[in-house]
């Protein structure tokens, strides 16, 4: 994190008590930003929008790109659906009532399936673009090729981060968005996840 930023965030949260999770503008090697830390819950629509590059030919449509929430002011700050757990801070209150992390993923999906946990019991997630921090992107799992110069992971690891990826959409799905959907639909979804974990063998 760049020099206050930590406390910045923190002071944040303190003044705004609605407030139970916060992350700072992530800003990867290269100097773009890292938009995961700027989400949307992947919802069907949403999902298939990201997948199928809609939301890349529209990156500002708050409908095509519901993903990574466009159409957001990204020089102020306002509330997200979600934000990735390399920088995510947690008010102690949050903890005490939502619980922590869910052990049954393992690598992907736990800061979403968190911040979906913490958004249900009634407090709000804000991106403070304010505070930047940097981050070495996907240098711990190995998959990501902006990190490929720096990763120390070996290729049965690369291998099974890309797996376990798309298990945790699978799980994510399954715990929180199965009973909102029709069978057919969900049959749908289950063969589009599917799909994505042959293209990533």
């Amino acid at each position: 994190p760049k020099p206050g930023c930590i406390e910045g965030v923190m002071d944040f949260m303190e003044a705004h008590g609605e407030v139970g999770v916060a992350t700072a503008k992530l800003v990867l090697r290269n100097g773009s930003l890292d938009m995961d830390a700027h989400r949307g819950f992947p919802t069907p629509w949403t999902a298939l929008t990201h997948f199928t590059k809609l939301s890349r030919l529209f990156p500002k449509s708050q409908i095509f790109n519901r993903y990574f929430l466009g159409g957001r002011n990204m020089e102020k700050p306002h509330q997200i659906d979600l934000c990735i757990s390399h920088f995510m801070l947690v008010k102690r209150e949050v903890f005490l009532k939502v619980g922590r992390w869910d052990e049954d993923f393992f690598v992907y999906g736990e800061d979403v399936d968190f911040c979906w946990r913490v958004k249900q019991a009634g407090f709000k997630i804000y991106y403070l673009p304010q505070f930047e921090c940097l981050h070495y992107k996907g240098a711990s799992v190995g998959i990501r090729k902006e990190s490929a110069d720096i990763t120390g992971a070996d290729p049965a690891t690369k291998l099974r981060m890309k797996a376990e990826s798309v298990r945790a959409m699978r799980l994510f799905y399954q715990k929180h968005m199965y009973k909102k959907y029709p069978w057919i639909l969900n049959k749908m979804v289950e063969l589009g996840i599917s799909g994505i974990l042959l293209l990533r063998k």
